[in-house]
């Protein structure tokens, strides 16, 4: 059996970053060799706070079996009292909510989080987490997401796929090497975007 995966999603229309993820751990992970390749894990149950007007999300969870959880409770815990996965995907990206003062898209990763959390604290149970992209937009949460999950025990595991993408021309630099100065370039606001020029040169 494969192990059980949960998801916790802010809301999945086509090209969202919930139909670039959740639908591959659904449908099947494309390659340039062998075709489609199969998901080593079990999407069992999936949360969405919102519903956009182009919503795949629900359709998608219905005619694959995945349960769609009323909360992020029930979504972890199945309606019961223990954890019904494994493991957690979270993503807080697109969606229907504000810009701060200084243009930050305020998507609830730490909102979402602290719900996980809560979860765990309330069975006695932990799981690991990976958070699509950064964790928050703002200081004060993202460090407040990794004293939780320290406090908790909770593996936790933040990024993107860009450190894993083709590198043309190829480079592989050594570890520990010295490399000064280093310059990315990126495009678009840097809520979105200057995660991924910072996260490339980090790589």
């Amino acid at each position: 059996m494969k192990p059980p995966i949960s998801a916790v999603i802010t809301t999945y229309f086509p090209y969202s970053h919930a139909d670039v993820i959740v639908t591959k751990f659904i449908k099947g992970f494309p390659t340039d060799d062998d075709g489609l390749r199969e998901p080593r894990t079990q999407l069992v149950s999936a949360y969405l706070e919102q519903i956009d007007p182009r919503d795949m999300g629900q359709a998608m969870l219905w005619r694959n079996g995945v349960r769609a959880g009323r909360s992020v409770r029930d979504a972890l815990t199945g309606g019961g009292k223990e954890l019904v996965c494994q493991g957690v995907i979270l993503i807080g990206e697109h969606g229907d909510y504000p810009h701060d003062e200084l243009g930050r898209h305020m998507y609830p990763r730490r909102a979402l989080f602290e719900q996980i959390c809560g979860v765990f604290a309330e069975t006695g149970q932990v799981c690991p987490v990976f958070c699509d992209k950064h964790l928050s937009y703002n200081w004060p949460d993202a460090h407040w997401m990794y004293a939780r999950a320290k406090q908790l025990g909770v593996p936790m595991m933040a990024g993107s796929s860009l450190p894993l993408g083709w590198r043309k021309p190829f480079l592989e630099l050594e570890r520990g090497c010295d490399l000064r100065p280093a310059v990315s370039i990126g495009y678009a606001h840097v809520e979105a975007y200057g995660y991924h020029a910072i996260e490339t040169l980090q790589c």
